[in-house]
């Protein structure tokens, strides 16, 4: 079975990755698998301590580039301060989202030190919360999508969820067809 397998790592132009995974039919076995999947590096730069930043068009970007009819989409934050969420994307709101995290984050003390170990100023070493925030919220999204659009809702939209800004983010997106 391991001899049908054949695999490739390719990247384009636009510096999408691609990989690719075939099993080939083999009579004694009736198998057919094919898997196919594309994965872009996002860098999001945040401005504000808590901060909420629509990513919705870069993704869709993603999708469009790759000329994908059909699939699924994770996007993934390679980060233990930050969130992504699907919510609606206005000004108002953004405000009302910040005010609230603000208004519940706690205050400690607490024992997570690294920001102490490592010589950091004081503002910098109380970054806990952010990590709790981050690990309640979660950080990672996934969405189907057919004819090259995503199934949103009327007004969805992919956030970033800065909590320990101003940073910039990395974030993975990956179409899985």
């Amino acid at each position: 079975m391991r001899e049908a397998l054949s695999s490739c790592l390719s990247c384009d132009k636009l510096g999408i990755y691609t990989t690719e995974q075939k099993l080939c039919q083999d009579p004694k076995l009736k198998l057919k698998w094919y898997t196919f999947s594309v994965v872009k590096n996002l860098q999001i730069e945040s401005t504000d301590k808590i901060q909420l930043i629509d990513i919705t068009d870069k993704v869709r970007s993603i999708i469009t580039q790759s000329n994908t009819q059909e699939g699924i989409v994770i996007i993934f934050a390679q980060h233990t301060t930050c969130s992504l969420v699907i919510s609606e994307f206005e000004d108002s709101l953004c405000d009302d989202f910040s005010k609230y995290i603000q208004s519940i984050y706690p205050k400690g003390p607490f024992k997570h030190g690294h920001g102490i170990r490592n010589g950091l100023n004081n503002e910098d070493k109380f970054h806990t919360p952010s990590h709790i925030f981050s690990s309640l919220i979660g950080q990672h999204i996934t969405i189907p999508f057919t004819a090259g659009k995503m199934h949103f809702g009327t007004w969805q939209r992919i956030c970033l969820v800065e909590l320990n800004g101003p940073k910039v983010r990395n974030i993975i997106v990956k179409l899985h067809l």
